[in-house]
This record gives C-alpha cells, structure tokens and sequence, in this order.
C-alpha cells in the first residue's frame, strides 16, 4: 500500500513526486531503529555497536521490555489489529509507544550517570535519510514517541502507573486525546 500512499501524498502536496515512498521508509527504519519487540516471535531484538554491555544500549532495551510487558498484559496484536480507522490506530500506537518512552526517558534520568547521559546525548545522531525526509513524514514517525510520552505524563501524572495500565483496557480513540490528555482524563465525548 506504499504506492497508494505514496500517490495520495503527492496530490496533497506532502511529498515530492519523485520520492519513492517505499525506499524511503526502508532507508529510514535500517538507520534509526535501535530496538525491536516482535510481538510474533516475543522476542527482543536490539542493534548493538561495539560492546553489548554498554550503558548506552540500556535506555533502549528499557523500552524493549516494556513493550514486551505491554504485550505479556494486553496483547499488543489485538490492541493494534485497527484496519478502518487510521487515526484511532494512531493514537493507540501513541499509547504504546508513549508509555515505553516514558519509562525510557525514567530510566535514563534515574540510572545513568550525569556524564553516561552527557555522552549520550553527544552521541545522538539523526540519520542522514531522517533529515532529508519531508517533514511530513518526520512528524509523522516522531508523533507516538513525543505525543505519546506527554499522553502517558498526563496519566502517570493523574493516577500512576495504575492509570497508565487501565488507558490500555480503554485506550485513546483518536490522536485528539493524544494531543489533549484532558479530553481523555475527563472522559468527553469526542465527536465522530
């Protein structure tokens, strides 16, 4: 479905025409992905550069086992399985993914040294591919990770853990109570 995509995207305008959409993401997941929690295999996998007990690899697979702990508790397929509607299927990705990032962004700030963090942070590096993609596809891919984690915030913020586990037995139904925790902390109606 790339090329439909793709299309679509060239008509609004939000790529260029030339842009092979499919090489695009192919290029864009070898270079940033670090981790991986296959929720078919229930297996972790992880990119390690150079020694494989190294602390920089910690964060990451902090965010692994939480996916892996999100699957084990409340069946990451199902909670995905959204074929009809592409903005609810966003906003429980948001859901998943925020609530790894946040522990993640914990893990970092509690268990690293300052200077562990410092070198990090130094050693960040957005791919090539990553900043010469259209910014379309920038925000889209950043969207669960930045959203998300301010979403999960808000509810570890309001009720803890115990409240960011029961937003996966109801989860966000659209990327609106992503982008406005309050709608979804006070139980509006969204309109459909």
């Amino acid at each position: 479905t790339a090329a439909i995509d793709e299309e679509i995207l060239e008509l609004m305008g939000l790529i260029s025409k030339n842009l092979n959409l499919f090489d695009l993401y192919v290029d864009l997941y070898s270079e940033e992905v670090a981790g991986l929690y296959d929720d078919e295999t229930k297996k972790i996998y992880m990119v390690i550069d150079g020694d494989p007990v190294n602390y920089a690899n910690d964060p990451v697979l902090a965010h692994e086992i939480v996916h892996a702990l999100q699957d084990q508790h409340f069946d990451l397929t199902t909670m995905t399985d959204i074929e009809d509607d592409s903005d609810r299927l966003r906003a429980v990705v948001s859901l998943v993914e925020g609530d790894a990032t946040l522990v993640q962004s914990i893990y970092f700030n509690q268990f690293l040294t300052r200077t562990e963090q410092n070198q990090l942070q130094l050693d960040a590096q957005v791919s090539w591919t990553f900043l010469n993609a259209p910014m379309f596809i920038q925000e889209t891919l950043l969207f669960p990770y930045q959203f998300g984690s301010v979403f999960v915030k808000a509810l570890f913020d309001r009720g803890g853990w115990d409240l960011v586990n029961q937003a996966f037995m109801n989860p966000p139904q659209s990327t609106t109570e992503i982008l406005h925790p309050e709608l979804y902390l006070n139980g509006d109606e969204l309109p459909r």
